[in-house]
């Protein structure tokens, strides 16, 4: 057991990608890409606001009511930000991140975002 109390920092395997508010929905998808990414940081006067993932541009296309290649950042983003910090063990990284339905989560340092910790890090540590 002693093992699931390492903490999210050890095992998180998302780097942190960031993106203005007003950054086309076209350029987030091409920055995911070249990156090899699933997730970016949204963020307004430098201040991170939202995030955006596979499955925010998923829900965007289906509802949109506007050319979703017209769309920004921040129609798109889920918000407010949820993040966690980087001493959270995993156990209870785990139960926030189901108590709240989120796949991915920024991680903070010192108030500064460090990368993502996801559900499949977590599971990929536990088993």
């Amino acid at each position: 057991m002693e093992e699931m109390l390492r903490t999210v920092e050890d095992i998180m395997s998302g780097v942190a990608l960031f993106q203005p508010c007003d950054t086309p929905i076209l350029e987030v998808l091409e920055l995911l890409h070249r990156n090899n990414a699933d997730a970016v940081i949204v963020m307004h006067n430098g201040i991170p606001k939202g995030i955006i993932t596979e499955s925010e541009i998923v829900v965007s296309i289906a509802s949109a009511k506007q050319l979703f290649y017209n769309m920004k950042a921040g129609e798109v983003m889920r918000a407010p930000l949820e993040s966690i910090s980087h001493n959270t063990n995993i156990v209870a990284a785990r139960d926030f991140m189901a108590n709240v339905n989120l796949g991915k989560l920024p991680v903070k340092k010192d108030d500064e975002i460090i990368g993502l910790i996801t559900q499949r890090d977590i599971l990929n540590y536990i088993f």
